[in-house]
């Protein structure tokens, strides 16, 4: 590493520091910081067409695959997602190309001194600065997920070409809501006037809610699960599904690298948005989109969509961190590999999640479970976690002071790892 290198790595190391200490205001409802901010710099978020995506699951996948699409057919496609798994470029790329460290290192010093006057959160700056890098580098479309919820989350300034709504599950409670409706409220605050909304499969049983929030605004409601079917579904043993894509003019076949009904359940909208994107005028084609869904993870850096490290003996690493997760990932386990044998289960979680749901419903899988510390202060201890476990009549269980001890202690046990994106983060470093 040459000595501008090490300048640069050093000096985003200070930037980085500066703003993750800005996690520590938390999650401040509005808007009109994330505007001040943006206007600072020249409002990048009016430059940039983009599709907008919310949900409590699902986003991240629906995002890759529309943006892994769009890679394919040759547009500058830039994917803004969160959280990071490992360094925080992954949040910004363009045609799955990290933001480089000397750009964020520009963007930040840009950024911050005016972001701290006005107490900008950790999330609004770093959407920002995503905006702008994608505004400066003249991207053709932008695929940009919430962070959280939709009616105050800082990416809900963006006027986009389109919206997304996934899944609604309970997650993030303290600031969504305790039930389904009023977190579908709050998913619904991305729809915007006269901008078409798809509604995901999942999110159906919610329908009058996004139904109530178009009305207001005279935007129109596309129902995933009403433009798409799947036939010929396979569920195959190295963890792809196969299947024929059905619409109303269009079939064809295609691969998915993302497992589970869940994940086909996604592709509907992910289908439905690039159709309404070749409404638009976007040049795609049917072996663009082939193409895109079967190398989303070379495309985009998607990693640990119930992700196939190793075959044999069986390796699974998933970012699922909420009881819905989790329970689509056994249904997942189930397809493609039958009533298979119990699993070791590495697993970790932040302390503000329903731990004890997601234990509930891996334990009919769980051989032995394997408990790691995790890092991050938000992180549950493993020792509370192995309390909770114990009360569930779990077998054996097993704490760790690292997640490398406890990746170590698999030998050849069939094993997934799951429970939480930082949990991934950290595993991915050791086995991606």
């Amino acid at each position: 590493m040459t000595t501008e290198s090490k300048d640069i790595v050093s000096k985003k190391r200070i930037l980085l520091e500066r703003l993750f200490a800005k996690l520590r205001l938390g999650i401040k409802p509005g808007l009109e910081r994330t505007l001040q901010l943006s206007e600072f710099v020249g409002s990048p978020h009016k430059k940039i067409k983009s599709v907008h995506i919310a949900g409590t699951n699902g986003k991240g996948s629906v995002a890759s695959v529309i943006a892994s699409v769009l890679t394919e057919s040759g547009l500058k496609t830039g994917l803004y997602t969160s959280p990071h798994l490992v360094d925080f470029n992954e949040r910004i790329r363009i045609n799955g190309k990290m933001i480089s460290d000397e750009e964020i290192v520009n963007y930040a010093e840009e950024l911050l001194e005016f972001a701290e006057s006005i107490n900008c959160t950790f999330f609004e700056i770093t959407t920002v600065m995503a905006f702008k890098y994608f505004a400066d580098n003249q991207t053709d479309i932008c695929i940009i997920e919430t962070g959280m919820g939709g009616r105050f989350d800082s990416t809900n300034i963006l006027m986009p070409l389109l919206t997304i709504i996934t899944s609604i599950g309970i997650d993030h409670t303290e600031f969504l809501g305790e039930t389904k409706e009023l977190i579908a409220f709050e998913k619904a605050g991305i729809i915007k006037a006269s901008t078409p909304c798809i509604i995901g499969e999942s999110a159906v049983e919610l329908a009058h809610v996004f139904q109530n929030a178009a009305k207001q605004v005279n935007a129109d409601l596309i129902f995933a699960g009403d433009r798409y079917n799947f036939e010929n579904i396979s569920y195959n043993s190295n963890f792809k599904t196969s299947a024929r894509a059905v619409s109303v003019n269009k079939s064809f076949d295609i691969v998915s690298v993302l497992p589970g009904n869940h994940q086909l359940s996604n592709l509907k909208s992910s289908l439905t948005a690039i159709d309404l994107l070749i409404d638009l005028g976007y040049k795609i084609d049917e072996m663009t989109v082939r193409n895109g869904i079967e190398n989303v993870y070379n495309n985009t850096g998607l990693t640990g969509r119930i992700q196939t490290i190793r075959e044999k003996p069986l390796l699974l690493l998933d970012v699922s961190h909420n009881p819905e997760a989790i329970s689509e990932l056994l249904k997942t386990i189930k397809l493609h590999s039958g009533d298979k044998q119990k699993f070791t289960i590495i697993f970790g979680a932040m302390a503000d999640k329903d731990i004890r749901s997601m234990l509930e419903i891996l334990k009919p899988i769980t051989q032995r479970l394997f408990l790691s510390k995790l890092k991050i202060d938000r992180a549950e201890s493993p020792e509370n976690i192995a309390q909770m476990a114990a009360e569930l009549q779990f077998g054996e269980i097993v704490q760790f002071e690292d997640v490398k001890s406890a990746y170590e202690s698999i030998a050849d046990d069939d094993t997934i790892i799951t429970g939480s994106f930082y949990l991934a983060g950290e595993m991915s470093e050791l086995i991606l």
